[in-house]
């Protein structure tokens, strides 16, 4: 207990510093308004999000996430993208979901919805420098860690292109 008392001293001598109108540690690792500069808009974990997200012939951008922290988090837009343009459009995109349930094995999902769903083309084939491995295996459905379960799955508006159904939605 005598060393944590200086810890707690000292760490509750530095919380005005916290409140600076600077952007603290978690304004730019999450991504609140305070925290977009010019050089880094988004936020860490928005960054983070959008790195894992792309790949070979894909770009992710995600703009406006809020809520990584709670139950529910929210996007203002969400674009894929490949080298001929944008083939996937979501905005007002909301996860509403229980976070405590995958300790109990599930995946529990209140409402996934988006104000507006774009999807004017697929996407263009990757071209891979990578040979195809000769054997085949098996077919299997892969096994998921989780049971999922979703209440909700809602848009409000969906237009998809002609070449994705051959007649314009």
């Amino acid at each position: 207990m005598r060393l944590a008392v200086p810890f707690i001293l000292a760490f509750l001598a530095a919380w005005p510093a916290f409140a600076q109108d600077e952007p603290g540690f978690f304004g730019r690792l999450f991504g609140t308004d305070e925290a977009a500069t010019d050089e880094e808009q988004g936020g860490l974990l928005e960054n983070f999000i959008e790195d894992n997200l792309s790949g070979e012939g894909r770009q992710v951008s995600i703009s406006g996430f809020e809520g990584a922290l709670s139950g529910r988090a929210t996007l203002d837009t969400l674009t894929i993208s490949d080298d001929q343009g944008d083939w996937l459009t979501m905005s007002d995109v909301v996860l509403d979901w229980n976070r405590s349930a995958l300790f109990r094995g599930r995946l529990e999902v209140t409402e996934l919805s988006a104000a507006e769903i774009l999807l004017p083309r697929l996407p263009a084939p990757v071209e891979s420098t990578e040979a195809p491995t000769p054997e085949a295996s098996g077919f299997s459905l892969p096994e998921l860690p989780v049971s999922v379960a979703i209440d909700t799955i809602a848009a409000n508006r969906v237009a998809i292109g002609q070449p994705v159904f051959g007649v314009e939605s």
